[in-house]
């Protein structure tokens, strides 16, 4: 709790809130997952920490936790910038035939927003365990596969910009996972390097319904 507390104080200047009862409920489900997730060793001290909220994320938020549900241990991930990603994966992957996806159709259908929505992805694009699919064991239903999940643009965009924000910020140390790109062709880039690794525990209790999507280092 006082590690969030502490770490929100410093982010005033950029209108960063929150309440001693948010606080507290963030660190509980910080423990709550990351127990869950089979995580030891008090990460929750020591990892940096997204936190998407239903305040300005709820779509992509409530995704995020349907995926923790389905799949605990992605409660932490390694980043992965776009560039390296892209080494093996396109960035619009769900898109391709061979995925065979129906959450997220082709055009998207309009948000209440005014804008198509998007199509929010767990784990994120942006980390190593991203792109996970079960091609042999259930596709998209599998518990392994990346959760999908329609979202309105402007929420998934608040969502995508505090975790980019995050692995740029000097004091939280980010580094990007890298892969070789040495591979014969046809073959997937092997990885090199992991990534920083970093946890996310998506706030959907009704305590955080004034508390900006956030993060700590």
């Amino acid at each position: 709790k006082q590690r969030v507390i502490d770490y929100v104080a410093t982010r005033r200047g950029e209108r960063w809130t929150i309440t001693g009862e948010q606080a507290e409920d963030a660190a509980k489900r910080c423990l709550v997952l990351t127990r869950r997730g089979g995580m030891f060793d008090d990460p929750c001290m020591n990892i940096a920490i997204f936190f998407p909220t239903i305040a300005d994320a709820k779509s992509a938020t409530l995704n995020d936790d349907a995926g923790l549900k389905r799949y605990p241990a992605w409660v932490v991930q390694n980043f992965a910038s776009n560039a390296e990603k892209e080494k093996s994966w396109n960035r619009d992957w769900l898109n391709e035939p061979r995925f065979g996806q129906t959450t997220c159709p082709s055009p998207r259908p309009p948000g209440s927003d005014g804008h198509p929505m998007e199509c929010d992805e767990f784990p994120f694009f942006a980390s190593e365990q991203g792109v996970a699919w079960a091609f042999h064991t259930g596709g998209e239903k599998a518990p392994i596969s990346t959760q999908l999940g329609l979202t309105l643009k402007t929420e998934n965009g608040q969502e995508g910009a505090v975790l980019n924000g995050l692995s740029k910020k000097t004091e939280c140390k980010v580094k990007s996972a890298i892969w070789n790109t040495t591979a014969l062709p046809g073959w997937v880039p092997e990885l090199e390097a992991n990534g920083t690794p970093f946890l996310t525990v998506p706030l959907v209790d009704d305590v955080h319904q004034t508390n900006k999507s956030f993060y700590i280092c």
